[in-house]
Parts: C-alpha cells; structure tokens; sequence
C-alpha cells in the first residue's frame, strides 16, 4: 500500500508539471510573432484561405496556387480564425492542440500496455521536450503529421493485440492513414508502413495483419477520407498530381538542389543527419541520457533484451529506427522531421526510468527541465509585453513595422511598398497581402502617384536613412536589425 500511495503521489506530481509547462506554452502563443519564412509563409496560407474561402486550393499569394503540401494544416488555420479572428494566438492554436492531441494519444496508449506511472512520466518527458514544446504552436505541416502518425500506429497495434476491438482499432490505422495524407502527402507510409512490415516480418505474425486488420474496408475509408480532396485539387490546379506526388516526394528526396522546386531550394546536408536531429530534438533528455550511462544499472536497462521480446516495446523501437533510417537516406531533411518520434522515444525514456527507478522516482530533472521550459516561455511572454520590438531588433519578422505603418497612416487606404527587396511573408501576413514590391525608383514613384503619403519598407543594405527620394519628405519611423520603415510625404510648394 505504500508503495501504491507512493506511485500515486509520483503520477500527480508528473500531471501537475505538464500541466504547469503546457499552460504557460499556452499562454506564450499570443506572444510569438510569425517568424520569416516557414511560420509566416504557412499562416498567410491560412488567412488567405480563410479570405477567399477556397478550401480546396491553398494559395501561395493572390491566385498563385501552392502545391507543395496538403491542406489539412491550412483549414486547421483558417478555422481557427473563423472562429478567434486573424491574430498570433489564432494561427497558434491549431498545431498546439495537434500536439496536445499527441500527447493524449500516448497517455493511454502507454498506461494500456504498461501502467499508469509510465503513461505519466511519458507525457512529462514529452511536455519537457524543448523542441516538441517549441512546436506545439508551431504554424508547419509537422504537427498535424505526427498526432495522424500517433494515431495510426497506436491503431495498428491495438489492432493486433486487441480481440474484443481488433475492426475498429483496425479502422483507426487506416484513419490515420487517410488524415496523414491530408496532412503531409504520401510520405506517411514509408513512415507508418517500414514499423508496421518489420514488426509483422519478425514477429512472423502474417496472419494475424490479414485476419485483424480490415485490409479492404479500411482501405476504402483512407481513401475515402484523402481521394477526394486529391482529385478536388487536380481538378482545380491542373498539373497538381504530378508535381506533388513526383517532385515533392521522389525528386525532392533524391536530389538536394532539385531544380523544379517551385517554392526554393532543398535544404542540403550530410547522409545521416537524422540522427543528430533526433538526439538534439530530444532535449535536455539527450544530456540526460548521456548522465545516466555512466550507472550499471541504466546501461543493463538500455541494453536489455526487453526491447527485442516485448511486443510493445519492439513495436515503439521500431517506429523510431525505421524513421531515421528512412530519413537518413536522404541529405534533404530539416529537423522538424524527427517531431513524429519524440513521442515513442518519451516512452522508451520513461520505460527505463520505470526500469531503474521503481519505486522511489526521482522528479528533480522533470522539475528542472520544466522549470528551464517555463522560464523560457514566461520570458516571451514578459518580452513581449515589456519590449516588443524584440523581434523586429533581431532581424525576425516585420510584425513592428506592419503594426506601425498602421497607426502612422492616414487613412486605410494609405500604401505600403517593400523597396529594392522581395516582400518578406511576414509583411505580407500582417498586411493582410495589402504591401506591394518595387525594385525601380521611378515605377514605386509612379505607382504612389497622387498620394499625400506612402510608406516604404528597405533592407539595411539600402542605406534606407540615406536614400534620397527626390521631391519626398522622409522620416524614419522604425528600424531594426535588418528593415527600416520610412515614411514619405510630398513637399508642398
């Protein structure tokens, strides 16, 4: 009975410090502006979708279709702000409750196959992550992608080890399946499929993924969930099928400077960086670890057969090595990738702490990481409140200068230019897609014409404070690390 109350003190102090980190993340997401290029390229997406209201097609600008991803992170967006409005907070929201979805998804899992406790410290480590913390809120394709991955290889398993509710669990594979599909595209099933082939392969349980999972119903139903918007979107943008599904998943992959990127270039690297990408994704765990290793005790854990004889524990191993071994076949990879194995690797962690620590848990690196998470986070927030040029003085997005050029204009209808450079999406997020781009003196003269005033956006690199604009009062109105934002009125006679 001690040792019960024990444990049961352990899990409630585990759920209060996820709860206490994942509120104060909660929170910061008002505060964090859309950083250039990816957060703010993908939330302008989403308001664009949200404008028009064409759900089918994402567009890239005015209509300029996107075909690089599906749509499920676009509509999670633009719901959000049917419902919240266009704001920070709103364009965040979405991909936090991906995550938090996520982290539901393993406590239950866990605590079915191992126990309360495990489940518990599971989601902690997890909520303790900086990485995936980071990314709950995160406006990308990546955390809708893992809680659909989540959900399909937890189907799956159950599936095989459930008899009373092995069609429905089966159901849920082939779901996840479907709504991967709309959220990152036909990689899911290398990603889902690699775990699934090698688990059935060595555990020689052929049958049993022919007789538990509803092969044909369940197919239909992930077809039945993607298809449609497939064909909705060939149909829409013709052309879309084969650069999607050719450029993005095979050329894209095979060649790191794929010269038919309509959206730039690929990210380059080394043959096997996956693996650095998951070790530093795991955060402050990986350090963690690495401390660990130096007891007999952990390293007997580390190395124990249960890995190998245990069918949950294979299973969670599998998922994390077929994924970076998938990846690591490829130099174009960034490190968002590995956000779909933090969740099994919270659990491989959190299986051997159980291993070693039982009965008597030591909660001081959960209380230490969550407290460094929450410094963090709080700290955004008090910056944000206390000194919001932050951003726009490290050179981060133009949320400032947009929000400036607001209050200083005269009326709406007032205009805003990026001179000598290509608008950033940040500038084009937070004007509404309102600011033009000019690269000729005499056409942005031609263009404001007419205007008592006009605002003007220039890199650093310009000499923005030294531009001379003929016949043009200019007072500089903000600055930061590397924008200016000028203010130009016609001089009177």
């Amino acid at each position: 009975m001690p040792d019960q109350n024990s444990q049961n003190k352990t899990v409630k102090s585990l759920f209060w410090i996820t709860a206490v980190v994942l509120f104060v993340r909660l929170i910061s997401l008002g505060f964090n502006p859309m950083f250039d290029s990816t957060e703010s390229r993908y939330a302008e997406m989403g308001r664009l979708m949200y404008e028009t209201g064409n759900w089918i097609t994402p567009f890239y600008g005015y209509g300029v279709p996107f075909w690089g991803k599906p749509p499920l992170s676009f509509w999670a967006t633009a719901a959000s702000f049917h419902v919240f409005g266009v704001n920070d907070f709103a364009a965040h929201l979405p991909h936090f409750l991906f995550l938090l979805g996520t982290m539901a998804l393993l406590y239950f899992f866990v605590k079915r196959y191992m126990d309360r406790t495990t489940a518990a410290l599971s989601v902690a480590i997890l909520a303790t992550m900086t990485t995936f913390l980071y990314l709950m809120g995160g406006i990308m394709t990546d955390p809708a992608l893992t809680f659909c991955v989540t959900l399909s290889i937890i189907g799956f398993f159950n599936a095989m080890s459930d008899d009373t509710r092995k069609k429905l669990w089966g159901y849920m594979f082939f779901a996840g399946l479907g709504l991967a599909l709309l959220a990152k595209g036909p990689m899911v099933f290398p990603i889902v499929g690699a775990p699934v082939f090698f688990f059935v392969l060595f555990k020689n349980r052929w049958r049993d993924a022919f007789t538990r999972l509803p092969v044909i119903g369940g197919t239909l139903l992930m077809l039945g969930i993607a298809l449609p918007w497939y064909l909705a979107a060939e149909r829409a943008t013709p052309g879309f099928l084969e650069y999607f599904i050719v450029g993005e998943h095979y050329l894209r992959f095979v060649m790191p400077k794929w010269s038919g990127d309509l959206y730039g270039n690929g990210h380059g690297g080394a043959p096997g960086q996956m693996v650095w990408f998951w070790l530093l994704s795991m955060m402050p765990w990986t350090l963690w670890i690495a401390i660990k290793m130096f007891w007999k005790r952990f390293r007997d854990a580390v190395f124990s057969r249960e890995f190998i004889k245990n069918d949950f524990m294979f299973f969670i191993l599998l998922n994390i090595a077929a994924t970076i071994l998938f990846f690591s076949l490829s130099t174009n990879v960034v490190m968002t990738y590995a956000l779909t194995i933090l969740a099994p690797s919270a659990a491989i962690i959190a299986w051997l702490i159980n291993r070693t620590e039982k009965p008597s848990f030591n909660l001081a690196p959960f209380k230490i990481f969550a407290g460094l998470n929450v410094i963090a986070f709080a700290g955004l927030i008090i910056v944000g409140i206390a000194y919001p040029k932050w951003s726009l003085d490290f050179g981060r997005t133009d949320k400032i200068l947009i929000e400036t050029y607001a209050k200083e204009r005269a009326d709406e209808n007032t205009p805003i230019y990026y001179f000598l450079r290509l608008r950033t999406w940040s500038s084009r997020y937070y004007s509404a897609n309102a600011i033009g781009e000019f690269f000729a003196l005499d056409e942005l003269l031609t263009a404001a014409a007419g205007q008592p005033e006009f605002f003007v956006i220039m890199h650093r690199s310009a000499a923005p404070r030294e531009y001379d604009f003929p016949g043009l009062k200019k007072t500089v109105l903000a600055a930061g690390r590397k924008h200016t934002l000028l203010k130009l009125e016609t001089v009177k006679d």
